[in-house]
């Protein structure tokens, strides 16, 4: 179980809202909590792992700019992942 805490203030990409409005950048500062969570078992004489992995757990809904897009530590959308891990 992980809580993260986060308080940001900056400047945000805001879309065009429709084609005669340009895109735009709002300030706004908020704070929020997510909370992730996870599960393993080790498979027996050690040959791998189940693992089930849930982000942002509660589907919280917040604005976050994240410095990362492609790897990010905090997911603005309930995710939940299941993994198996062979070891040979």
């Amino acid at each position: 179980v992980q809580p993260s805490y986060v308080m940001q203030q900056g400047r945000f990409f805001q879309p065009p809202s429709g084609p005669m409005n340009p895109p735009s950048f709002v300030t706004s500062d908020s704070s929020f909590w997510v909370l992730d969570a996870g599960l393993s078992y080790r498979l027996p004489k050690r040959l791998g792992l189940i693992s089930l992995e849930a982000k942002n757990l509660f589907n919280n809904s917040f604005r976050f700019q994240n410095t990362d897009p492609a790897d990010p530590e905090i997911y603005p959308e309930q995710l939940i992942v299941c993994r198996f891990t062979l070891a040979f």
